[in-house]
């Protein structure tokens, strides 16, 4: 099985809009050990009814798991390749405006960092912010219902928090 990084994409700042940013730091926080991804679609706007859609992807890891749109994940990979090689902030950036358009829609959320018992939110691009709350406790309860999916047994379990 292919892993995959869950990189965290840290500290950028805008110097204006249009401007260059100005990477400070990248942070590899776990290797994923499970990928999934789904085609998410939702209305957006409930006054006009506008529907968005696009892929999200899910990365569990083995400390945390991160969630984030497609665009963003490759984002982040790209660029920290990129940051990995050695290269000048011009061509980060050059790679970072090739997603950014798909990659600002939505934050990434992480579960399980910076801290076990923390969730995190992680909108970087154009807001620059991060923040951080307790998980919720909740207790599953398994409903017996099994389901095979590609060679899988699943397990249906209801929770509440």
């Amino acid at each position: 099985m292919r892993t995959f990084t869950i990189l965290s994409l840290l500290f950028i700042t805008l110097s204006s809009f249009a401007g260059t940013p100005k990477i400070q730091r990248y942070e590899e926080i776990d290797n994923a050990r499970y990928k999934a991804v789904y085609n998410l679609s939702f209305i957006e706007d409930t006054v006009k009814r506008k529907v968005n859609s696009g892929y999200t992807i899910l990365m569990i890891g083995d400390s945390c798991s991160a969630y984030s749109t497609v665009n963003k994940a490759n984002l982040d990979s790209a660029c920290y390749t990129l940051w990995k090689a050695g290269a000048s902030q011009d061509q980060i950036a050059m790679q970072a405006f090739k997603y950014a358009m798909g990659a600002i829609e939505s934050p990434a959320v992480y579960r399980g960092y910076p801290s076990q018992n923390e969730v995190t939110i992680d909108q970087y691009l154009i807001e620059n912010s991060r923040y951080s709350e307790p998980l919720a406790t909740q207790e599953w309860i398994e409903t017996g219902l099994t389901k095979d999916i590609k060679g899988l047994e699943f397990r249906k379990a209801v929770a509440s928090v």
